[in-house]
């Protein structure tokens, strides 16, 4: 009961925001608790209901979220990035070298440069996940590893989907 006595005088405190996650914690636990408000009412039959109804959740806290420099993870993230970048670089350099033959010229290397190229960004972006955990990191975090995915995958469907108006359906019998 003190807990959800200490959640709903958080939610009196901030006005009851409609929609919006309001915290609180407790201090015999290390957990800590977000609560919803939601407004409901019933004016049928002449009486005049208005409530509050709150959704309350315990949400997990970790310490030790972040990838700082002394970590064991630290490096081996920095290498795996590097290897994955390196080989993506390496194959658009083939692909640029290579691109007046004819093998290389079939398969539309400005599309498979486009795609090698995001496919490069995205293993750069993981850098993003080092240092400590920040309001605009974690937005960062959470917006480069999907646009860089949306950007490499709607080159491969862009792709798909030209080859399919150059082709044509086919013989359908």
């Amino acid at each position: 009961d003190d807990v959800f006595s200490l959640a709903f005088l958080r939610q009196q405190f901030f006005g009851f925001p409609v929609g919006e996650l309001i915290t609180s914690k407790t201090r015999e636990e290390n957990v800590l608790y977000a609560t919803q408000s939601k407004s409901f009412s019933i004016a049928d039959y002449g009486v005049g209901l208005d409530w509050r109804i709150m959704i309350m959740k315990p949400v997990e806290t970790e310490k030790a979220d972040a990838l700082r420099p002394d970590d064991r993870l630290y490096g081996v993230l920095i290498a795996v990035v590097i290897l994955g970048f390196s080989v993506c670089a390496t194959f658009l350099v083939l692909l640029l070298r290579n691109r007046s033959k004819r093998e290389i010229m079939v398969s539309d290397w400005r599309f498979m440069s486009a795609f090698i190229g995001s496919c490069a960004l995205l293993n750069a972006c993981a850098l993003s996940f080092l240092g400590p955990n920040t309001d605009t990191l974690c937005l960062t975090r959470m917006w480069l590893v999907h646009l860089f995915f949306v950007f490499a995958l709607s080159l491969l469907f862009a792709k798909t989907y030209r080859m399919y108006r150059l082709v044509g359906k086919g013989a359908v019998r």
